[in-house]
Order: structure tokens, then sequence, then C-alpha cells
């Protein structure tokens, strides 16, 4: 069970993002041809008591992109999140500093590669990765351990042990929430 070292930290963070997006761009990998960038819109941090599973604190914020700072209708009706949302809310490179500061040291673990869309969006915003390694994919960890994920995503992780999540999903603080309902289960079975 070593890749569930997770359990082992007194405090971790579990994480989500939505980015931009656009109808088939999952499918053609984003396409650069086509100005379609993936860029934060939202990003959450829940850092987590692994003790007790309860939620010590929440960072959560809204962040507008700078290659494509309006929202395709697709991302909109996906998301729930307006424009005028992302008009109001500060670019990455205001961002990432508050980030830093609410993660320090703390591991953080997201369901998926969030981790490779930070990186982009630091080379976006022409930004130094200030974070050490410290970003975790559960995805993977879930899969050694023998589970099969591949039609889950973070917003419906909990179904994976047949739990059905309160949250929109693809809402960063719901989807991130969803995940700690998952790992509660989790670490009940082992």
């Amino acid at each position: 069970k070593k890749n569930m070292d997770l359990f082992k930290e007194k405090i971790i963070i579990l994480w989500d993002t939505e980015f931009t997006c656009w109808k088939g761009c999952k499918e053609n990998g984003w396409d650069k041809e086509r100005n379609q960038f993936r860029e934060f819109i939202q990003i959450a941090l829940i850092k987590v008591d692994i003790n007790t599973m309860n939620i010590i604190n929440e960072f959560q914020t809204f962040v507008k992109p700078i290659k494509n700072p309006q929202l395709s209708d697709y991302c909109t009706n996906l998301t729930h999140i307006e424009q005028d949302i992302i008009d109001e809310a500060d670019t990455f490179d205001k961002v990432q500093p508050a980030m830093l500061n609410f993660i320090g040291n703390t591991k953080c673990y997201s369901f998926g590669q969030d981790f490779k869309v930070l990186y982009e969006n630091q080379e976006i915003n022409n930004l130094n990765n200030p974070f050490k390694d410290q970003f975790f994919d559960l995805r993977i960890m879930l899969i050694e351990e023998g589970y099969d994920v591949k039609s889950y995503c973070s917003g419906t992780l909990s179904e994976l042990f047949g739990i059905k999540s309160e949250f929109h999903t693809h809402d960063a603080v719901g989807d991130a929430k969803t995940v700690l309902i998952a790992l509660k289960e989790l670490k009940k079975k082992l």
C-alpha cells in the first residue's frame, strides 16, 4: 500500500481546477493552432487533517485567462462559471503568490494531472515554478491500488464508492470536496 502514503501525512491539500475549454477540445488536445490553451478559470484548494479527514481550511479563487479571457458558451455551460465573474477575477500572475502562501510545503493531490495545467499556466504567464515536487495524481494511486477509475472525473469519484456527490460536477470546490468523500471511503477500506 505504499501508494497510499498520503494517509501517513498529517495534513494534505486536495485541489481541483477548471480551465478554458471548447466543444471538442479534449478530443483534439487543446489545439494551439486554434488558440486553445488550458488557462485556469477556477482553482480550489482544501486543506485536510488526515487523522480526522475534516477540512481545516479552504482557498478558492476565480482566474481571468490572458490568452482567452472570453469564455466559450461550452465552457460556461459545463462549469456554470459566468463571464462577469471571470471579468472581475485576477490573472494567474496575481493568483499564484496566494496559492503558494496557502500551500507552503504541504503535499497536494488532484484526481488527474492538474499540476500539468499549473505548469502550462506558469508558462503562459511567464512565471517561475515556486512549488517543490509536491503535486501528486490520485488517479494513478487508485489505479495502482486496483481501482478502475477510467469512467470517473474528480466530480464523480465518490460514485466509485457508491456515494453520489451533492455538488455540481466541474465546480472546482465541489469536485475537490467530492474527492475528499471518496478518500474518506478509501481510508475505511485500507
